[in-house]
């Protein structure tokens, strides 16, 4: 029993530090070029629009295709219970800011 307790501070302890070191020094990123860029979707607002975390993704997936990271860009969502297809809106809101859409 001591032995189980032992273990199960161990990784306690080791999921904490992981979380600490990540909040203060946060995840690397390190930019390259690939063959897509993939957006996942979240919340659209009532009114048919991106919400703001949407939109910020969008933003820098935007930004990082017209700097050449990638030359195509794959958005992924379902339908909320707002009524919008996350995919459609994310499609329009990126063409809308001069990624190319097929």
């Amino acid at each position: 029993m001591i032995l189980v307790r032992r273990i199960l501070l161990v990784g306690v302890l080791g999921i904490v530090g992981v979380a600490v070191t990540i909040g203060l020094f946060g995840l690397p990123q390190r930019l390259g070029r690939a063959d897509i860029g993939v957006v996942f979707g979240t919340t659209i607002n009532a009114d048919g629009h991106p919400s703001k975390r949407l939109a910020a993704r969008l933003n820098d997936a935007a930004r990082l295709f017209h700097e050449g990271l990638f030359p195509y860009v794959f958005v992924s969502g379902g339908l909320g219970k707002e009524g919008f297809p996350e995919g459609s809106v994310m499609k329009a809101y990126l063409v809308e800011h001069g990624v190319a859409g097929d």
